[in-house]
């Protein structure tokens, strides 16, 4: 199935404008984690070159794209959001957390330019699965404004990136793109382990009856950074 929606497209590409394609193929690869990262931009990057066109159009489309992947991202934000909502109302008593605990982990990430910086970092590195990203700054209703324009930025130099790759000789880069795939899926393979473990932790928290002491501690309003 999956194999069908990547062929389908490839196929896409050669049907609308490559802008158009930038656009569209970055939503869906971002709704759908396991397309391969540089499948869109490489292959838009390539048509461009094979159309004649100049570097001023692959930043053009890396643009595009970086817009459909934001608008993809910007979903499961929503969903992750609204879930979080649901976890805490269902499991929050299990685990010993309360929806002010996650808020409060939230506002401690909307406080400095850093915290825009690592997050354009986050979404910019190409072995950084975006999905995961996006659920977790959902989870933790990171402010929504930095959210989009980190994304926005992030996945606008991970576009570029891939789309030079392309236009400067795709057949070349088959195995750095392999690479990028590989890490990838390792990445996402760490996240699930890195959740199972934060569970743990959080479980074991409060069977010790510190984890309302330890959000307080490291997220309460007295040790909060100030706005820059």
């Amino acid at each position: 199935m999956l194999e069908n929606l990547i062929l389908h497209l490839k196929l896409l590409s050669e049907q609308i404008p490559v802008g158009l394609y930038a656009l569209v193929g970055g939503f869906v690869e971002e709704i759908i984690a396991p397309i391969p990262s540089p499948l869109i931009m490489t292959t838009a990057g390539s048509l461009l070159r094979l159309q004649g066109q100049g570097i001023a159009a692959l930043f053009l489309i890396s643009f595009l794209a970086a817009i459909g992947k934001t608008l993809g991202s910007w979903i499961i934000y929503v969903v992750a959001d609204k879930s979080e909502d649901l976890i805490m109302l269902r499991f929050g008593k299990f685990l010993g957390v309360t929806q002010q605990d996650v808020e409060k982990i939230g506002k401690r990430f909307d406080n400095t330019w850093k915290d825009d910086l690592l997050l354009v970092l986050l979404r910019a590195v190409p072995f950084v699965p975006g999905a995961p990203v996006a659920v977790v700054c959902g989870l933790i209703k990171l402010n929504p404004k930095r959210y989009l324009r980190s994304t926005l930025a992030g996945t606008f130099l991970r576009s570029l990136m891939f789309g030079f790759i392309g236009y400067n000789g795709l057949a070349a880069y088959q195995k750095i793109i392999s690479g990028f795939n590989a890490l990838e899926t390792a990445g996402t393979i760490l996240f699930v382990f890195l959740v199972l473990a934060l569970l743990i932790w959080v479980y074991y928290l409060r069977k010790s009856g510190g984890i309302h002491a330890w959000v307080k501690k490291h997220f309460g309003k007295g040790n909060s950074r100030e706005n820059k």
